[in-house]
């Protein structure tokens, strides 16, 4: 989100004489600004990311959560505190605090954008656990910030906390959500109210409802069984009838689905998941919600990159539309929405309908004159067909650069969709000298009206110096990658950027990390190696509807994607030309898309096409990357690469079967408060690093992240009061007393080491006795000492005292004695044999060994140097990994 306008913001009505101004003008702005800035040039990489939170509260004793709605307070104490860390050295963990949508929401950045060297790879991690640190500083102990996507009870009940007289507000009008949910700044009621004045009604949002399927639904009733036969062999030792449950569980399932079968109501198997390829389900099986809040309410993960120059940004602009989908089904976190089970994993189509502001006409209903007459002042007349919603997917690449791209390939074969445009700013345009597919691209940004106008900042704006009217309409326009001029004004000097807008929010930094590394690694793989991910717009179209669908990510869902990324050289690339054959039909088409699954996307397919994470490291290693960076890198792609092989799981999965496993879930789709307060405080807990979950994160813990490592702490001056000598004085006391008690401790551990030592020497004399009253015999070879005064400690099997296979010293006696000279530590030992596993652990995965993530992910920010861990499942994780506690230290 970016800088907020001052002022009063006027009304639908009011805006309505004005709207015709704000186009014009704003194609007049773009332009100028345009041609102002088509020559700048930067030759540093440059890129930043930003992560939105949720804030709630947990009310324990009645064990609901809330939205907490002090968004704008949160931010305001962040800020004040930023203020104070400038003194500091510049360091990874400063960032910057913005407003969002929602008044439960918050929104953070680095300070400072990311530069294009190795090093600032292993920031952004470390920057976000920085983040969440100082976000956690800031809230109440009743308050919980996890990185999810959107508040599971959002629209439900009194969600807010507030009563049901504030429903039906004057911006929403919405019969599930009150105004107070928005941000106080003017700017975001207005928006929402404009946009169902423009539309003519409140929006409607329907999404399906979940849906197990057939498999799903045996599987769950087979594990239901299986705990029942648990617990009855539990009651009863063993007595068997936990089998015969199984049985009669499985054979009445069995009866179920014969009867469906039979009746025609079973779907045939391809179909037993309703998703975006299947049709729209009955209307009592969706989920409707009716205000903009269901969707801008949603948290996500946006990375921005600045280029070289408006040519190559161009040129990113089209590759990352191609990447957008597939990110998007990686990072699948929306299964939950207005306190029922989805059957969508994202949250892509919820935004599309909660900002739909299209008139009856243009979505394409009938209409009457009498009401055409009431949109004569919008773009179109409010009449033009528009296909989709303002906030949508791409429609038509950008570049048309011979350097960049193939002219031909990417303006006539892959733009391959019609694209609405405003005739006359496309006419503009092209007479002002923009070429055809950047004309068709602005010109489409403008069939859309500018939503949201201040007074005194329509006509009074110089087109030459303000370009506030094109943002007006460019901000509004919330596409999948958005193409970013330089700001107007300018006073850090940026550059062109791109914006990828898809991915969702994870629930830990390593996560979030992971993914805004592997865009930035993939983008330089395509700029540096001279690649192209092209695939025809309809495709990238079909890929977004795909990555809907539940598991998309790990499922058998293909995704359309290009089977060369340079073009091959028939007589080394391609088998059946080697053998003198004719060229195969994988090569014999450059342009070859075909469906991929996203493993394969990511790793390769058979040898024609290597895979996006291949080509990652060996850019890696053809830069020289230094070893710590890769080894980082490396930690991320595996996690992408396992969640994408089923590994892995993404985060909407692991939610969907944390509901369907809680002993509160009734197995109708419909979440529980007490569910979702468990839920949200597992999230939280996961995002912290107190609960891990392997099958989110695999075999590595997350580092804890800590309020208490927050910011820096000053060196400062330290001013007493009147009575300084006193409080000096009582200070040096404390510290003598310490300095006392240090003294004894190292008097007595030098007199237990003594003591140990003196225990040592009469083991051995024990067993020197032992060894003189033992006979010698075939099976008890001992040596016996030559003095006869000392036998060292044996390590032989057949001993009556050492029939463990250790050292005497080792085995039952001698630990005796060593327990009640010193006290076992048991924390420590368990943060030591978990250190151990963790090692062993990390090599076992393909990490290098050493390095400062040996035991933790992210250990360099905000945690602790060790963890004990306790297994403890958490409810609703039902998966083959326990999850286990880490307690805070």
């Amino acid at each position: 989100m970016g800088v907020l306008t001052v002022g009063r913001p006027l009304t639908w009505e009011e805006s309505l004489e004005k709207l015709k101004y704000v186009r014009e003008h704003g194609v007049k702005q773009f332009i100028a600004h345009y041609k102002k800035h088509q020559a700048v040039a930067k030759e540093v990489f440059f890129y930043g990311d930003e992560i939105e939170y949720g804030l709630f509260r947990l009310d324990r004793e009645a064990r609901k959560p809330y939205l907490s709605l002090r968004g704008a307070e949160v931010r305001e104490l962040l800020d004040d505190r930023e203020v104070e860390e400038r003194f500091g050295a510049a360091e990874a963990g400063k960032c910057t605090w913005h407003p969002e949508y929602g008044a439960w929401m918050v929104e953070s950045t680095p300070a400072e954008p990311y530069s294009g060297f190795t090093a600032d790879l292993r920031r952004v991690e470390t920057n976000m656990r920085a983040r969440r640190a100082r976000l956690l500083a800031a809230l109440r102990e009743d308050e919980v910030a996890p990185t999810i996507v959107v508040f599971p009870l959002l629209g439900v009940g009194d969600s807010a906390g507030l009563p049901a007289s504030e429903f039906f507000g004057p911006a929403a009008n919405s019969s599930m959500i009150p105004d107070a949910v928005i941000n106080p700044h003017p700017r975001f009621g207005t928006l929402t109210r404009n946009i169902r004045s423009r539309r003519g009604s409140n929006v409607d949002i329907q999404i399906p409802l979940y849906k197990p399927t057939d498999e799903e639904r045996r599987g769950s009733l087979r594990e239901a069984a299986l705990d029942e036969e648990a617990e009855e062999e539990e009651e009863q030792e063993g007595d068997g009838g936990g089998g015969v449950v199984v049985k009669e569980a499985q054979d009445q399932q069995g009866e179920e689905t014969k009867e469906e079968e039979q009746s025609g109501t079973a779907p045939p198997p391809e179909e037993a998941r309703d998703g975006p390829a299947h049709g729209s389900p009955p209307p009592e099986e969706m989920i409707k919600m009716d205000a903009m809040a269901f969707g801008m309410g949603c948290c996500c993960l946006q990375v921005t990159f600045q280029c070289r120059d408006v040519e190559e940004s161009r040129h990113v602009y089209d590759q990352m539309v191609v990447l957008a989908p597939i990110v998007l089904a990686l990072t699948a976190a929306t299964p939950i929405l207005a306190g029922k089970l989805s059957d969508y994993d994202v949250r892509w189509k919820v935004i599309e309908a909660s900002v739909d502001d299209r008139t009856p006409a243009e979505r394409g209903e009938l209409t009457t004159p009498e009401h055409d007459k009431t949109t004569a002042q919008l773009a179109g007349g409010g009449k033009r067909r528009i296909a989709t919603s303002r906030y949508t997917g791409v429609s038509s690449y950008l570049c048309p650069h011979k350097q960049r791209c193939d002219l031909h390939c990417a303006a006539r074969h892959y733009n391959d969709v019609e694209v609405e445009t405003d005739e006359e700013t496309e006419a503009a345009l092209r007479a002002a000298g923009c070429d055809e597919l950047l004309a068709r691209h602005v010109a489409h940004l403008f069939i859309r009206d500018p939503l949201v106008m201040f007074k005194g900042m329509v006509e009074e704006l110089d087109d030459a110096t303000h370009t506030d009217h094109f943002e007006n309409i460019q901000s509004t326009n919330w596409n999948s990658v958005r193409w970013k001029p330089p700001p107007s004004p300018n006073p850090h000097n940026i550059g062109w950027r791109v914006e990828l807008r898809t991915m969702e929010v994870q629930l830990t930094d390593f996560e979030n990390a992971a993914f805004t590394v592997f865009s930035v690694l993939v983008l330089r793989v395509l700029l540096s190696f001279d690649l192209n991910i092209y695939v025809p717009m309809s495709k990238v179209h079909e890929n977004m509807e795909t990555a809907h669908a539940r598991d998309a990510a790990t499922a058998d869902a293909a995704f359309w994607w290009r089977s060369h990324l340079a073009y091959p050289k028939k007589s080394t690339d391609c088998v059946a030309h080697q053998h003198g054959k004719d060229t195969c039909s994988v090569h014999s088409d450059h342009d070859r898309v075909e469906k991929m699954s996203i493993l394969e996307i990511l790793t390769g397919k058979k040898g024609y096409y290597p895979g996006l994470v291949p080509l990652v490291l060996a850019y890696l290693q053809h830069i020289g990357c230094d070893p710590e960076t890769e080894r980082i890198v490396r930690s991320y792609l595996d996690l992408i690469v396992k969640r994408a092989s089923g590994e892995l799981i993404t985060a909407a999965k692991w939610m969907r079967g944390f509901v369907e496993e809680h002993v509160d879930y009734e197995g109708d789709a419909v979440v529980a408060p007490s569910v979702a307060y468990d839920l949200l405080q597992a999230c939280h807990d996961v995002g912290v690093g107190r609960l891990y979950v392997p099958d989110l994160l695999g075999v590595e813990p997350i580092a804890p992240v800590v309020k208490e490592n927050a910011y820096n702490v000053q060196l400062k001056h330290v001013r007493l009061g009147d009575d300084k000598d006193q409080t000096i004085q009582a200070i040096l006391e404390r510290y003598t007393a310490r300095a006392r008690l240090l003294e004894r401790k190292a008097q007595l551990t030098k007199e237990l080491a003594a003591k140990k030592d003196e225990v040592k020497d009469l083991e051995n004399e024990l067993q020197h006795i032992f060894l003189e009253l033992e006979p010698m015999n075939s099976n008890n070879t001992h040596p016996r000492s030559s003095s006869g005064t000392h036998s060292p400690a044996l390590s032989q099997k057949g001993s009556d005292h050492g029939g463990s296979g250790t050292h005497l010293n080792g085995s039952h006696s001698a630990p005796v004695l060593h327990s009640l000279l010193v006290p076992v530590d048991t924390a420590t030992t368990k943060s030591s044999t978990h250190g151990s596993q963790s090692d062993l652990r990390t090599l076992a995965v393909g990490h290098p060994a050493g390095g400062g993530h040996a035991n933790h992910r992210g250990s360099s920010a905000g945690s602790s140097s060790s963890a004990s861990a306790a297994v403890a499942g958490p409810p609703g994780h039902h998966h083959h990994h326990a999850a286990r506690t880490i307690p805070s230290h």
